[in-house]
């Protein structure tokens, strides 16, 4: 019997039949996909390999399984990757903080590269952290004040995560909050850890700013807790242009870009008076700060 003929599907239709059949079986095969789309193999293989690259599926032999949402690497193992790209991306959100601000700054491999660089280079600064990393990376500077959260302690993380971190963070107001991320999507940033992305909003929720700093490779991941909508991030700084659909929904949400150079320079004067608040040519601009910052001595 001939096969009823039915609508074409789009590819980002297709896409999402695609993730929703990874939701009822943990495994899927390119042959059979093809033949119920009525598509050929190397479109499907095509989908397949799009939803890979955004972290949407991870890719097999002959199909495709579905991506585990809670899991990533240990903060020992993420230290090695992508070394240079977030020493730069750390380099120039350094070089932005001014004298005077009180910073909050969460856990992460990218945030312990801003943090050496503060370490080296700042003065006469506050930062309250639920990162051990960050506070041991700046104790070495005299003129730093670190405020560590209080909470339970975490070894695969080497920070404190809880309620008590979070009480302690919504007793202060910051300048700029200095986050990371597992992923990047026009949704927002998002977590593998929901007790991560708990500091986070916090932190946000607390600061006249939110600076997200990350590289390439979290463009288009999605992980298992969205942090916060887009439109809460001020700046991110990274060390590439992202896709399109994230580059627009940046653009869409007013969140400003910076660019780590290869050279390992940037305008870290635009970045420093983005986060005061500051109008500045080109083509996004923050809002105006959530609520009053500490003044700046």
């Amino acid at each position: 019997m001939a096969r009823t003929a039915r609508r074409k599907l789009r590819k980002t239709e297709r896409q999402e039949r695609i993730l929703g059949e990874l939701r009822a079986s943990p495994a899927i095969r390119i042959a059979k996909l093809a033949d119920d789309y009525e598509v050929s193999t190397e479109t499907i293989r095509r989908d397949l390999d799009d939803l890979g690259r955004r972290g949407m599926l991870n890719r097999t032999y002959g199909g495709a399984s579905a991506r585990a949402f809670a899991f990533e690497p240990a903060l020992s193992e993420r230290h090695k990757e992508h070394v240079e790209e977030r020493q730069r991306i750390g380099a120039l959100a350094a070089r932005a903080i001014r004298p005077g601000q009180v910073l909050m700054v969460d856990v992460g491999s990218t945030t312990v590269h801003f943090a050496r660089r503060l370490s080296a280079e700042a003065r006469d600064l506050t930062v309250i952290t639920n990162s051990f990393g960050v506070a041991t990376v700046l104790s070495a500077n005299p003129t730093i004040t670190v405020l560590m959260c209080p909470g339970r302690y975490d070894g695969r993380e080497g920070s404190v995560f809880g309620a008590d971190a979070v009480a302690f963070l919504e007793r202060y107001n910051a300048n700029v909050a200095v986050i990371s991320a597992s992923g990047l999507t026009p949704d927002g940033p998002n977590d593998v850890n929901p007790n991560a992305a708990a500091i986070k909003r916090a932190m946000l929720a607390r600061s006249a700013a939110g600076l997200l700093l990350l590289d390439h490779s979290k463009y288009e991941q999605l992980t298992l807790e969205n942090v916060c909508p887009l439109a809460r991030i001020d700046v991110l700084v990274s060390d590439a242009a992202p896709p399109a659909a994230l580059g627009r929904a940046l653009k869409r949400d007013g969140v400003a870009l910076e660019l780590a150079a290869e050279d390992g320079r940037g305008d870290a004067e635009r970045l420093a008076r983005l986060l005061r608040g500051e109008a500045v040519q080109g083509p996004a601009s923050p809002r105006n700060p959530r609520q009053p910052a500490p003044r700046e001595g």
